[in-house]
C-alpha cells in the first residue's frame, strides 16, 4: 500500500500540465483528468478499479454530481462537485441552456477528479516546497534524511525526560503548554526546532537548579 501512496502522490512531469485562469485573475495549473486516469492505471492496474455515479441533480444554476471510486480492495473514495449551467449569452436564446449535457459530463469529471484528488493524486500542487519539483527531484527528496526532523525528535525526547525529572506539575498537559508559551511566546503545536531547544534549555537549567536545592 506504502507503493501505491508513493505511485499516486508523485509529482507529474510539467510537460504533462495544464494551467487555466481563476479566480481574481490567478493561474492555476491542474492535471488533466486523463493523466489522472492513467495514474491510477499505473498504481492499480487497468481495469481494477472504477468511478462510480451516484445521484446527479439541478441546484439553482449548477448541476451537481456525487460519485465514488471503487478500489480493487473494495474501498471507496466518495466526493461531490459539479459545474454552472452553460447558457446563451446573446441573440434569441439567450439565458437558455447551452447543452445539459456536456454540462452533466463536466459535472461527472469534476467529481471523478475530485475522488482522485482524495486519494492523494496531484495533492502536491498546493504544496509551494513541492510543486515546481519533477517526478525525479521529488524521489531525491524522499531517499535523503530529514535531518532537522531527527534532531528535532532527538530535542523532544530530551525534554520529556527531563519533565519527569522535575517532579512537578509541568507533567500535565496544559502546564507545559504554559511553559512552552512562557519561554518561546508561542504554542507547543507552532514550535520549530529552535524553539524546542529553548524550551530545553529552561529545563535543563530548571531541573539543575532543583538537584542542587535537594542536594543542600
Amino acid at each position: 500500500m506504502n507503493n501505491i501512496s508513493e505511485i499516486l502522490g508523485n509529482p507529474f512531469p510539467k510537460s504533462l500540465l495544464e494551467t487555466r485562469q481563476g479566480r481574481g485573475g490567478k493561474t492555476l495549473t491542474y492535471i488533466p483528468w486523463p493523466r489522472m486516469f492513467d495514474r491510477m492505471d499505473e498504481a492499480y492496474g487497468a481495469g481494477s478499479w472504477s468511478f462510480v455515479i451516484v445521484k446527479e441533480w439541478i441546484e439553482e444554476d449548477f448541476i451537481l454530481c456525487t460519485g465514488f471510486i471503487s478500489l480493487p480492495d473494495g474501498s471507496r473514495m466518495y466526493a461531490t462537485d459539479g459545474t454552472s449551467i452553460s447558457r446563451f449569452t446573446s441573440g434569441q436564446n439567450q439565458g437558455k441552456p447551452v447543452d445539459l449535457g456536456d454540462d452533466y459530463k463536466t459535472a461527472e469529471t469534476n467529481c471523478a477528479v475530485k475522488c482522485l484528488q482524495r486519494l492523494g493524486i496531484g495533492r502536491y500542487l498546493s504544496d509551494p516546497q513541492r510543486r515546481n519539483l519533477e517526478p525525479q527531484q521529488a524521489q531525491q527528496r524522499r531517499q535523503e534524511p530529514d535531518n532537522e526532523g531527527q534532531e528535532l525528535e532527538k530535542v523532544k525526547n530530551q525534554v520529556r525526560r527531563l519533565i519527569w525529572k522535575s517532579n512537578n506539575g509541568i507533567r500535565e498537559k496544559e502546564h507545559f503548554e504554559a511553559f512552552c508559551k512562557h519561554v518561546t511566546g508561542v504554542g507547543v503545536e507552532e514550535m520549530n526546532l529552535h524553539e524546542w531547544k529553548r524550551v530545553l534549555k529552561e529545563l535543563e537549567e530548571y531541573v539543575a537548579a532543583l538537584e542542587k536545592a535537594r542536594q543542600s
